[in-house]
């Protein structure tokens, strides 16, 4: 089938898709990008066990979070920065012939991500062949990966099928973090940043995530050791310390945060967040 073609079929069932979704044309568009953008990624030899995804990608396509996303996290070990900068290059270039293609991308330096910073990539993308004009190139939508860089993975990863929104005959798998993993390092970087943080999009994730957690006991000794490795120390209260946190920074980047499905208005996930804590502190 002819680039243009299967660009015109992908199109057309993404439309279908969005008839029964609370989801736009575009952002389904994202996300078939980005699970295209993973199923590369793992096909890298030099990256395929050196990456475990984490974030709100994970949560939306593992976990059934609400939340919409246009970004892929992840942490990776033993590889070196420029290595991991030339087989991401490499990696987006494959064809796999599911009628997506990737341009060459921009990178910026991510201070505050892992032991030693990291790198997000922002990565052009296009339903059928890119464009020659390079001043069209500029111009397309983008997706972005976020790689955080760490000595070594301290959490063992799952790794589990990825459910892809448009069917393929290839089955693609990732590393993922378990929840509990996710729920520990979205905490911490609460704590951390005080009133400083404006990833507003933690407050969701943390009340939502929770509930999922049955093993409870589990997520304390996660919660314990990733504060530790991240000299961060752990709040007598966590409820009381974000009831007096000053949020204002928070309820304004609260408009960027996409759900699905669902309203909810950033006093009221707040409420429920310290519902969440609260119970959490009974168990620390």
């Amino acid at each position: 089938m002819s680039s243009e073609k299967n660009s015109k079929e992908i199109l057309k069932k993404i439309k279908k898709l969005s008839l029964n979704s609370d989801l736009s044309v575009n952002q389904l568009r994202i996300i078939v990008a980005l699970e295209s953008l993973v199923a590369r990624l793992e096909r890298h030899k030099n990256l395929k066990d050196k990456l475990i995804f984490k974030g709100g990608f994970v949560l939306l396509k593992s976990y059934q979070s609400f939340r919409f996303t246009k970004d892929v996290d992840a942490s990776a070990s033993n590889i070196l920065k420029e290595d991991l900068i030339k087989s991401v290059s490499e990696a987006i270039l494959f064809d796999i012939e599911d009628g997506l293609y990737f341009a060459p991308f921009n990178i910026k330096t991510i201070a505050e991500q892992g032991e030693y910073g990291g790198y997000r990539f922002v990565i052009p993308f296009q339903i059928g062949a890119l464009p020659e004009d390079a001043r069209k190139v500029k111009k397309l939508s983008c997706v972005h990966v976020d790689v955080a860089i760490v000595d070594s993975f301290s959490i063992k990863s799952m790794r589990v099928e990825l459910d892809r929104l448009l069917s393929s005959d290839v089955s693609l798998f990732w590393n993922v973090y378990p929840l509990e993993s996710i729920f520990a390092e979205k905490l911490q970087t609460l704590v951390e940043r005080e009133s400083l943080n404006s990833r507003a999009k933690d407050l969701y994730d943390l009340a939502a995530i929770y509930p999922q957690i049955k093993d409870k006991s589990k997520l304390v000794d996660v919660i314990k050791s990733t504060f530790k490795d991240r000299n961060t120390e752990i709040p007598q209260s966590f409820s009381k310390f974000l009831s007096n946190l000053d949020t204002s920074v928070l309820k304004i980047a609260w408009e960027s945060v996409n759900l699905q499905s669902i309203e909810m208005q950033f006093e009221e996930c707040l409420k429920k967040l310290v519902e969440v804590l609260g119970d959490l502190d009974s168990k620390v």
